[in-house]
């Protein structure tokens, strides 16, 4: 299993959980990837 499949599933199971943030870097990478499409569509491996 990747790192990055860990962190998504991860992100998943403590989303809203705790009373401090936690960080992780799919939705940001996610967020800038889809900043910089034309068409608002980006693919992820």
């Amino acid at each position: 299993m990747a790192c990055n499949t860990a962190t998504a599933a991860l992100d998943i199971v403590v989303e809203g959980k705790y009373d401090f943030p936690v960080l992780g870097i799919i939705k940001p990478g996610a967020k800038e990837a889809l900043k910089a499409t034309k068409n608002k569509k980006s693919v992820s491996l």
